[in-house]
């Protein structure tokens, strides 16, 4: 049965990160014990969302923060495979489905699964990349300008959580209008889920993977010290793997309760 956690960090990625920044510390472990691979998703400079493979804790920025955008994965499954094979320690992180996906691959070409550890999100469903092409486009069109960034989640309005930045290539920034607004608002309204997402088999308290993160939505209804009502991250550890990852830093700089057993 999953363990629960609330965690929050004190230290400046958490800025950079859409809610506690569980995420930086989970891959901060994951390095610690040594070298290793992290495959995570990635808005890249063509503003296309998909998997990406670093072998450094400090190119792991760039998977912070929340993508409404299903992900491509590409060869990302065989690289895993070929990690694995030369004897590296693998860490993914994606949607329960690419998860999952990725486990019964595992199972199937016969990998040592040991060298695996695999974190999902809380998913509210993934929206199709056409989708998001087409938002891009349509932004781009009304602003008479090239979008360059965009942020789903942008900390700084404790009422709007769903804050929006765009930045378009004349260094202009636009932080949650109506225009950079409108596909969250879709997206929250479910407007822009597919219809797949709406069954999904995933949704459930069995989890796929070793570790799961999500928003800690009424955490200010749990918890009385107010550093802990805002920005908090929620963490499911699924299997002792996944907790063992997650609770092996000592003297990490942030908040985690309850805390976990030494």
């Amino acid at each position: 049965m999953s363990e629960a956690f609330a965690y929050k960090s004190l230290e400046s990625y958490y800025n950079e990160s859409t809610s506690g920044g569980a995420f930086t510390r989970i891959v901060k472990s994951f390095f610690q014990k040594g070298p290793g691979i992290v495959y995570g998703a990635v808005l890249d400079e063509k503003l296309n969302v998909r998997h990406a493979r670093v072998a450094t804790f400090e190119e792991c920025e760039q998977f912070r923060k929340s993508k409404y955008v299903k992900s491509s994965l590409n060869n990302v499954f065989q690289y895993v495979e070929s990690d694995i094979k030369a004897g590296n320690r693998v860490l993914f992180s994606g949607t329960p489905c690419q998860v999952n996906a990725l486990n019964v691959y595992v199972k199937r070409h016969k990998l040592d699964a040991q060298k695996l550890i695999t974190v999902d999100i809380i998913c509210n469903g993934a929206p199709n990349s056409r989708v998001w092409a087409d938002f891009v486009t349509w932004l781009e069109k009304k602003m008479n300008r090239k979008l360059v960034h965009f942020s789903f989640r942008t900390k700084g309005d404790e009422n709007n959580p769903y804050l929006t930045k765009a930045v378009f290539d004349d260094k202009t920034e636009i932080i949650d209008s109506p225009l950079t607004a409108s596909y969250n608002r879709l997206f929250l309204k479910k407007l822009i889920i597919p219809k797949a997402c709406f069954t999904c088999p995933f949704k459930t308290e069995d989890r796929v993977s070793d570790i799961t993160l999500g928003d800690y939505w009424g955490a200010d209804n749990i918890f009385s010290d107010p550093f802990l009502q805002n920005g908090v991250s929620l963490v499911l550890t699924n299997t002792e793997q996944g907790k063992r990852t997650f609770c092996a830093v000592e003297n990490d700089n942030g908040i985690l309760l309850p805390r976990e057993s030494k």
